[in-house]
């Protein structure tokens, strides 16, 4: 099994530096988990998701050039990913918001200024990488079932254009 199967790669998206490092540091600090790549804006983390393909991408609603909710829009249409948002921006239309727009979960940043409460979210992310394992593994199961399903159905058939 290559790394890329065995990692569940990930983008940080956060207009914080500080909160970039320190959800990269606490993804990184679960096994089997490796950060890929770290976008500021949704504009950079657009290009990077479909140049880096992570299995998930961890976004902030609030950000400069594009916001959270445009690039859920653009993600979804273009290339369809799991999101975790992780945003203090956490009325509750704006997750339904988000969820509407496809993200699969959303954790409330515990205070709406950059700083070391960010580190409270830290089980609670763990908890939700768990979750998103699990619908990988399901995903992957899915996917082996499938090219099992057609290399037997390409068996058959050749094996009917052999018959004289």
């Amino acid at each position: 099994m290559s790394e890329r199967e065995q990692n569940l790669r990930v983008l940080v998206v956060d207009d914080s530096a500080y909160n970039r490092q320190t959800i990269t540091t606490m993804l990184e600090d679960i096994d089997g988990v490796q950060v890929v790549g770290r976008a500021m804006d949704g504009k950079v983390a657009l290009q990077k998701a479909f140049e880096l393909e992570p299995d998930l991408i961890t976004l902030d609603l609030e950000m400069p050039e594009m916001d959270g909710f445009a690039f859920l829009r653009l993600l979804m249409a273009k290339r369809p990913t799991p999101v975790l948002i992780i945003s203090g921006y956490s009325a509750r239309d704006n997750v339904f918001r988000a969820l509407d727009l496809g993200a699969l979960d959303f954790i409330a940043k515990p205070g709406l200024k950059i700083g070391p409460s960010i580190l409270e979210i830290e089980q609670e992310l763990r908890r939700k990488i768990a979750m998103v394992r699990r619908l990988q593994s399901v995903r992957l199961k899915r996917r082996a079932d499938s090219v099992a399903s057609q290399r037997r159905v390409t068996q058959s058939l050749t094996a009917v254009a052999k018959k004289p």
